[in-house]
């Protein structure tokens, strides 16, 4: 009977039935999930035979005469045999009966069972009690790079043994090449997992990876792009990716990229490419050189990555902006535009001409124009962007003498403020109502006296209160011989 074939896997803990011997459960060693993780990376768990690693145990059983001798690796629940000698590849244990995992507490030192019977930690043991009767163990850890134990190299007997120190070292040496094996084996799979993680990252990045040699000539490039050009690695090496870019734009993209391979210095250049179907899109090349401790260029990587909305949705920007600026160019009104912290961002041609203001164009404008502090203009246009709404208000200008109308309404950069000149608009109100109050006086006074007349009051005596039941009388003075004379000799003599 084979009790390390087809064994049950109950967790770490957990307690025998009722009449089964039980031994004492190992302890997990430090960083538990560290080692584990790294146990998984190296791809080797319920793996086939592998010619390596039989070597090492072949020799181990051989050298020290022993019937059983396996390479381990303890699992979260189980011991498994990656290769073995008198027992069959690929079988295990649960770990709650493993040897091998009262070994791992030791990374550097060998554990050694001379008669398991007489071990408290293994008396109990079902291999030991069991048809395989094991008596004797002695395990080397397997380590991984970090120096965490993943297994054992293990020799075993079924009766009660004593190695030799020179046994025992011989064990530590086949240990140590099995575990410079398993390392080997950990790298290969850590760079595969690299390769992996490259290729996905190169196939799903928006840029595509590049690389040159110290003279700039291409040697690698991302699928993705060859894809979209349609065109193998082969045909875009050396400097033949320029016959990708349109004719027009040829010179232009070598010439600047010439410069930075010349100069051994960053580059960032855009051009348009032309892809499989003949559309040209514009691209982003950015690159830097690797150099070694003398300061030579090793190699250059770089990206290249497609901006052709970016670089649309700017002329388009562009282009409104242009419009925008036609516009407001185009209107008597004056015109700013500030961002959040009341920085000029831009004035137009009215406000341009004149050099205070001229001079604030990229300033805050209140401290740009310290006459604004504290001013009206000041409060409304921090209260737009204090309440996110527009405001208007009267704004009297000190350095211009001038009355503006001024509005103000948020913008996503900041806000926009149109001052329009109502100061002849304000002087035609002003003369207007000067006339109103002289043909009122007219109507209610004597035109050659200024003297107060009958209408005048008439009205006052219909004023509110003017018959409020007090006590007055009224007295009229004749003036009709006075008219008559100052309208003959003149004012003074009447």
């Amino acid at each position: 009977m084979n009790e390390f074939a087809g064994t049950p896997q109950p967790r770490p803990g957990a307690a025998g039935t009722a009449g089964e011997a039980v031994s004492p459960l190992p302890p997990l060693p430090p960083e538990e999930e560290a080692r584990l993780h790294s146990l998984y990376c190296s791809g080797l768990l319920d793996t086939g035979a592998d010619a390596r690693f039989d070597t090492f145990t072949r020799l181990a059983s051989r050298l020290l005469d022993m019937p059983i001798a396996l390479f381990t690796l303890v699992d979260r629940y189980r011991q498994w045999f990656k290769s073995a000698q008198g027992f069959r590849q690929g079988d295990g244990t649960p770990r709650s009966i493993a040897f091998c995992a009262h070994a791992l507490l030791r990374p550097g030192a060998p554990l050694v069972v001379e008669d398991a019977t007489l071990d408290p930690r293994f008396a109990g043991n079902p291999l030991v009690l069991g048809a395989e009767a094991i008596r004797f163990y002695a395990g080397i850890p397997v380590l991984d790079y970090e120096g965490r134990p993943m297994g054992t190299l293990c020799v075993l007997d079924r009766r009660p043994r004593r190695l030799t120190p020179a046994e025992l070292e011989t064990l530590r040496d086949l240990a140590f090449g099995l575990g410079a094996v398993f390392r080997m084996e950990q790298a290969a799979a850590s760079w595969q997992e690299s390769q992996e993680n490259q290729h996905w990252a190169a196939t799903l990045a928006p840029q595509a990876p590049w690389t040159a040699d110290p003279q700039g000539n291409l040697l690698e490039v991302g699928p993705g792009l060859l894809a979209w050009l349609g065109r193998s690695a082969e045909a875009l090496r050396g400097r033949l990716w320029l016959h990708s870019v349109p004719p027009e734009q040829r010179a232009a993209t070598a010439a600047a990229f010439d410069a930075a391979i010349a100069g051994g210095t960053p580059l960032d250049i855009e051009f348009p490419l032309c892809g499989a179907d003949d559309a040209q899109r514009w691209m982003r090349c950015r690159a830097a050189p690797r150099r070694d401790t003398a300061g030579r260029i090793l190699r250059w990587y770089g990206t290249i990555e497609d901006v052709h909305e970016r670089r649309q949705a700017e002329a388009a920007a562009g282009e409104l902006r242009a419009r925008l600026e036609t516009v407001l160019e185009s209107t008597t009104d004056r015109v700013a535009l500030l961002d959040r912290d009341g920085r000029v961002t831009y004035l137009n041609g009215p406000l341009l001409r004149v050099p205070a203001y001229r001079a604030a164009l990229g300033q805050v404008l209140w401290a740009a124009l310290p006459e604004l502090q504290g001013s009206a203009l000041q409060r409304q246009l921090l209260g737009v962007h204090a309440s996110g709404g527009p405001s208007r208000a009267d704004w009297y200008c000190l350095r211009q003498g001038r009355w503006f109308d001024a509005h103000a309404f948020p913008t996503p950069q900041g806000s926009a403020l149109f001052l329009r000149d109502i100061s002849e608009q304000r002087r035609l109100e002003q003369e207007r109502g000067a006339a109103q109050q002289r043909l009122l006086h007219q109507a209610l006074h004597d035109g050659l006296t200024g003297l107060p007349n009958r209408a005048f009051l008439r009205q006052r005596v219909r004023a509110p209160g003017g018959e409020a039941g007090g006590h007055g009388a009224w007295l009229y003075l004749g003036l009709e011989e006075f008219r008559a004379a100052a309208g003959t000799l003149g004012p003074a003599a009447g």
